[in-house]
């Protein structure tokens, strides 16, 4: 019994002294990248870094200014998962030997930006979807909504949280993301993709992932709110009532994709005609007839690969139904 628990206590020491170790390793490479940023006219705070028993790297309190911006972006938290403690040292093994983990994520918790601020138009409304022409479709003028229009919404200050998967599979990857902004929505992605790159060397994976091929792509969203306030708030500033300015709204969608050189379907507008009168979730489900290049997606022009998609919606949980999205018809000569 007392060898036994001399073996404990020893085995304790060395994963606590592995921890500290590892903790202040993190510390002086953070503090690097802060002056690094510094350098450049930026400016990196944080309170602590810890590594978890979980295999958690967690940087608390973070305060971030970016070069030529004035103001700074508050983060409550930072997380790095690796799985385990022997995860993490499995991570940092592969990472010092330049190597692509096999799993590996991250999470930012409480992202907190005025709509005011100068990081809004650039770096928060495109994942809010508030400086969308389909979201602002049919409300006056506007291919985006402002600070001003967002403030009587309730709107004084966007909080987001987000968190980022992948996970190696055999001949593939898949990739998971979801970005919840708090009273808002939240949209959830699951990219599943067959990739080759057998040595997993970091400084060839982007080429490995510009040469990969998408298996199947799943989109999930889940309104927290956004979508009855930018619905009342147009229906104030277009004076119409709630069935008249849905049937603009509907007309400016269907619009908002014509200018992108697409036609939605009628069995697609119908969908969205359905979650808008009671918005709770929808999901898209996108699968090729066959695994599609990720450079032909990226690169060519949608007639090129559309019809080579099945898609799919689910509005609010009810068994999803196939739906056509097509090119304009003199865009695809």
């Amino acid at each position: 019994m007392k060898t036994l628990l001399i073996s404990l206590m020893l085995m304790a020491a060395l994963v606590l002294g592995g921890r500290w170790f590892y903790e202040y390793q993190l510390e002086q490479r953070l503090d690097g990248q802060a002056q690094a940023l510094r350098r450049m006219g930026g400016e990196l705070t944080y309170e602590t870094v810890t590594l978890a028993p979980n295999g958690d790297i967690r940087v608390e309190d973070l305060q971030l200014r970016l070069p030529e911006y004035a103001e700074f972006l508050s983060i409550d938290r930072v997380r790095v998962h690796t799985g385990s403690l022997i995860g993490f040292h499995r991570v940092a093994f592969e990472l010092y030997n330049k190597r692509l983990p096999e799993a590996m994520g991250l999470s930012i918790d409480g992202l907190r930006v005025s709509p005011g601020s100068a990081y809004y138009p650039s770096l928060i409304a495109p994942v809010t979807g508030t400086q969308s022409r389909f979201t602002t479709a049919g409300c006056g003028a506007r291919s985006g909504f402002s600070a001003r229009d967002l403030e009587p919404m309730g709107y004084t200050e966007l909080v987001l949280d987000s968190d980022w998967h992948y996970q190696r599979t055999e001949g593939g990857m898949d990739l998971r993301a979801e970005v919840n902004t708090r009273q808002m929505h939240s949209l959830s992605t699951h990219l599943s993709l067959a990739l080759q790159m057998p040595d997993r060397n970091l400084t060839r994976a982007g080429v490995a992932l510009l040469g990969s091929r998408l298996r199947s792509l799943h989109l999930t969203y889940h309104d927290q709110g956004l979508a009855p306030r930018v619905m009342n708030f147009c229906q104030a500033e277009t004076g119409l009532d709630a069935s008249g300015f849905l049937a603009r709204h509907l007309q400016a969608w269907q619009e908002a994709w014509n200018h992108q050189g697409l036609v939605a379907g009628e069995d697609m507008v119908d969908a969205y005609r359905q979650f808008l009168q009671q918005p709770d979730r929808w999901r898209v489900d996108i699968d090729p007839a066959s695994p599609l290049p990720l450079g032909l997606l990226l690169g060519a022009a949608p007639e090129r690969w559309l019809r080579q998609l099945e898609l799919s919606v689910s509005v609010n949980e009810a068994p999803k139904v196939p739906v056509e999205l097509r090119a304009i018809a003199g865009d695809a000569e």
